[in-house]
């Protein structure tokens, strides 16, 4: 009898554990997992889920990018677009903000070109960040440059 109650006891003891273990919560994704899902989202024309994994800034940037998109005269190329290489490396953003900046190398079915991603880590998780120093997109299809780098001198010949 006392060995029915001491194997009952482990029984339960060990059914606790392994339904403890089954509730461990999955642990957040990687900044190369962000980017490959924001990517995939934006091949795929779903920016209002793209959206879901950008900053506020990030999220101003696909609004702006939405624009440029439905002011175009040709339609959006949907075709998917394969990350061949990604390779992130830690970025100190401010004092306690912890960041990381992603290079990939990408494939859309025409041309293999290098794309650059800055992600901020917040509560939530990663999220895709715009870089300030790169400007702003307007819906006129220009970049904007900051204006420390936009060249005013000519050079006479």
């Amino acid at each position: 009898m006392q060995n029915s109650l001491l194997y009952y006891g482990l029984g339960i003891l060990l059914l606790s554990l392994l339904g403890l273990a089954g509730c461990t919560p999955e642990p957040p994704p990687t900044p190369e997992e962000v980017v490959r899902q924001y990517v995939t989202l934006l091949s795929q024309g779903r920016t209002d889920d793209a959206k879901a994994l950008c900053t506020p800034a990030g999220q101003a940037f696909l609004v702006a990018l939405e624009a440029v998109m439905s002011a175009s005269e040709t339609r959006p190329d949907s075709s998917l677009v394969d990350i061949r290489s990604i390779q992130c490396s830690p970025l100190k953003i401010a004092a306690s903000t912890m960041g990381t900046r992603c290079i990939t190398t990408e494939f859309d079915g025409f041309e293999e070109y290098r794309a650059e991603y800055r992600l901020v880590q917040l509560p939530e998780g990663w999220r895709i960040d715009a870089d300030p120093e790169k400007g702003k997109t307007s819906s006129g299809e220009e970049v904007l440059q900051p204006s420390q780098n936009i060249v005013t001198e000519t050079v006479d010949q």
